[in-house]
């Protein structure tokens, strides 16, 4: 019987060959050779993110990553609200409509494409909106426990069923309310995954062409990336933790997911080894497959005549019939091939994630993937676009598979899959997620964020980048912090932060800090309080927030409780970027403190020396 690298087997450490400038194992090792997929740092990174949200990231990451502004959440609800009309003048169109976003995160991705649904459908007269039930899920009870908390989806509260569920088995879905479990197979008309494919396990492997007498390439050697950690730095154990080498190596090797959590405030400490393992691609059940995108690989890459490179273990990648290198996103398919089963037969998939859809960027693109926490590393899209497009073991098309024109390489990948033609909703799809015009909003932003130009043009620029996405959060965030803090435009920089933090609230921290800054260069001290509380809540770990709020309290004259807010934020300022500044702020209150409380005790004795008063 074929194993699976998912399941690897002992004899894959036996075989590792480490990479020529790897650093000597010094340290103490904290998990032993294993597959990417099993990495420990992966692990802990998946468990942090699934705890705290997108409270993980900071705001670069997700303007870029898990909500884009609001954007693609907007654009799958016309892609929805197009689907739906189709159908109804085929009159296909089901009573109750199902749709379900997977791995929901911070859960505004769900919350605005139900917000633009519900615009859409009052402004066209239709009742889809109050016929949808929407389930709300991720496999992590925090996750959804946490959009409850925060109230994320208190704007439709008939509407959203938030629910437990498993990428990997998406037909059953258990109740956040009831506990009920639900079987969901048949009954969905659309699925989302936004940037949850790419979180799910996968494995790199390396395909080099053995050559015959006559330089010939014929056999196919294979090898599988695999990963150490280990505890680089042990003599500085004490100033992090107080558990011994023994009792992180217990933790690390253990079962116990909560544990590993202990780990995260080692990262500093611990560091990553690489090294090649020999595999027999016959006894894998991957086999086939890979073998399949190692050749697809080498065509593509032939027939466009890229260049090749020098890889991560110090030897030549040749464009054709080199070295090739598999992402080998397991997981994600099986997923995609789970959630077409449970799929209404018109239903549909729409996911989107970073990784290569070329070739060239996926094999070249795998670099620096094994040493980054695996939640970093993106989808390989161009092997996953075959997939679906293929032939099953029946020999039907798995789906059929609609790509955006004007992708470009760098930015988030869009595909919606089905087994239905459903042309209009396919061409609503297209036309939305062009990226061609987010390209052109991009080439406008960058004379905005160009600090040469006059600022009259940057000024313009933002006005017409809004124009094309008026409900892009993060934009109007962005443009009205310049507004206030470059343009000194203080209505237009409080209307800009207003708008966006409507859409988004819950997230938009660097947009309530400007809002409390606007508000306390005004003296509004309570609304100002209100914003940085606001930032707080938005994203715990951002020492700015703390700062700010400490200097409120410090214009309240209440300096003990400034100190407070102030220690926090120097306390969460891990990098120390701001340490100077915020020890400034702190030592600022700390004086204002002392100077109170001695003007308190001298007023007091002066009080009490004078028994007549």
């Amino acid at each position: 019987m074929s194993a699976s690298v998912l399941a690897p087997s002992p004899q894959a450490a036996s075989n590792a060959s480490a990479p020529p400038h790897a650093a000597p194992a010094v340290a103490a090792v904290l998990q032993e050779w294993s597959p990417l997929h099993a990495a420990v740092n992966g692990q802990v990174a998946k468990l942090t993110f699934g705890r705290m949200g997108l409270r993980t990231l900071d705001e670069e990451e997700v303007r870029t990553g898990a909500a884009d502004g609001g954007v693609v959440a907007h654009r799958n609800a016309k892609v929805l609200f197009a689907h739906c009309e189709e159908l109804t003048a085929a009159g296909d169109l089901e009573v109750d409509i199902f749709a379900m976003e997977m791995a929901i995160g911070s859960g505004v991705h769900a919350v605005q494409l139900l917000d633009h649904f519900e615009a859409l459908c009052i402004g066209a007269h239709r009742d889809y909106y109050d016929r949808l039930t929407f389930f709300a899920c991720d496999i992590a009870l925090d996750t959804i426990a946490q959009a409850r908390d925060h109230g994320i989806f208190d704007r439709h509260p008939q509407r959203v069923v938030l629910g437990l569920s498993d990428a990997l088995d998406p037909a059953r879905l258990l109740r956040l309310d009831s506990g009920e479990a639900i079987d969901l197979t048949g009954r969905l008309r659309a699925v989302y995954h936004n940037l949850a494919l790419s979180r799910l396990p996968r494995n790199l492997f390396r395909r080099s062409l053995g050559l015959d007498q006559h330089g010939r390439a014929t056999v196919e050697n294979w090898a599988l990336v695999i990963h150490r950690l280990v505890l680089r730095y042990p003599e500085e154990l004490l100033r992090f933790t107080r558990l011994t080498v023994e009792e992180l190596q217990t933790i690390a090797q253990g079962g116990d997911p909560t544990k590993k959590q202990l780990l995260a405030p080692l990262f500093p400490l611990i560091d990553v080894d690489l090294a090649l393992a020999a595999v027999d691609i016959t006894q894998l059940s991957e086999g086939p497959d890979l073998v399949a995108i190692a050749q697809a690989m080498a065509t593509d890459l032939a027939n466009r005549d890229q260049p090749g490179a020098a890889d991560a273990f110090g030897t030549a990648t040749a464009a054709a019939g080199g070295d090739i290198w598999v992402v080998h996103s397991a997981a994600a398919t099986y997923c995609l091939e789970k959630t077409l089963e449970i799929l209404r037969p018109d239903g549909y998939i729409c996911y989107s994630d970073f990784g290569p859809a070329t070739a060239h960027w996926a094999s070249a693109g795998y670099q620096q993937a094994p040493r980054e926490a695996s939640i970093a590393w993106g989808l390989n899209h161009f092997a996953i676009d075959r997939w679906l497009t293929s032939l099953d073991n029946d020999g039907n098309a798995r789906s059929t598979l609609s790509i955006p024109r004007g992708e470009s390489a760098a930015n988030i990948k869009h595909r919606l899959a089905g087994r239905g033609a459903i042309p209009a909703t396919r061409n609503a799809f297209e036309a939305q997620f062009d990226g061609s015009a987010d390209a052109k909003v991009e080439q406008i932003l960058d004379i905005a964020r160009y600090f040469a130009t006059p600022q009259a043009q940057r000024i313009q620029a933002y006005r017409q980048a809004l124009v094309a996405q008026p409900e892009n959060w993060l934009l109007l965030a962005e443009a009205g912090e310049f507004a206030l803090r470059h343009d000194n435009n203080a209505e237009l920089g409080h209307l800009l932060l207003t708008e966006a933090l409507r859409f988004n609230p819950w997230h938009l921290a660097t947009a309530w800090n400007a809002l409390g800054d606007l508000y306390r260069a005004i003296s509004d001290v309570d609304r100002a309080q209100h914003a940085y509380e606001q930032a707080i809540r938005a994203k715990p770990e951002d020492h700015h927030s703390y700062i700010n709020l400490a200097a409120v309290y410090g214009l309240r004259c209440n300096f003990a409780r400034a100190l407070e807010f102030a220690a926090l934020g120097i306390a969460r300022d891990t990098q120390g970027h701001d340490f100077e500044s915020s020890k400034a702020v702190f030592d600022g209150l700390l004086s204002g403190l002392l100077a109170q409380r001695q003007v308190g005790s001298r007023l007091r004795s002066e009080r009490d020396a004078n028994p007549e008063r």
